[in-house]
């Protein structure tokens, strides 16, 4: 390996660490965001054009979610195990574009695609709390 690929290498680390950690505030903001966005129009009845806002604002956050994704694939030495690692980023990327056609876009339907994309969302806080229950030995008084 000659003296430039290693540099160029760690050039890429270093940049990839930057951009994670300037990135890292505003997309918790983003995501924390997005899930009333997502929420609202299931649990509320409201008209066409704020449902339609609330739409447009969350695939503006989805662009921003997936360059967001894409910069940091782009900068990571090994792009296949950087993009399984981080499987939850690339479901909240991937589940709004996987829609399935819009021919049966039912009311009924809608809501059912939303709560879908709220998935992702919720994998990565039920982990999360899985994993404080059983450092704290929590799971034992909720089953109780």
């Amino acid at each position: 390996m000659s003296a430039d690929n290693v540099t160029q290498r760690e050039r890429r680390a270093q940049l990839l660490e930057r951009f994670e950690e300037a990135t890292e505030w505003p997309m918790l903001f983003l995501a924390l965001l997005m899930i009333p966005l997502l929420g609202v129009p299931l649990a509320l009845d409201i008209d066409s054009d704020t449902d339609l806002a609330i739409e447009g604002v969350s695939y503006i956050i989805w662009g921003v979610f997936a360059a967001e994704l894409s910069i940091r694939t782009f900068l990571s030495e090994k792009r296949i195990r950087y993009l399984i690692r981080h499987w939850y980023d690339v479901l909240i990327v991937v589940v709004p574009f996987l829609r399935p056609l819009r021919i049966a876009r039912s009311a009924r339907a809608a809501r059912l695609l939303r709560l879908g994309r709220l998935m992702p969302f919720a994998a990565r806080i039920w982990t999360s709390t899985q994993s404080l229950m059983r450092h704290r030995g929590l799971q034992w008084i909720v089953l109780g």
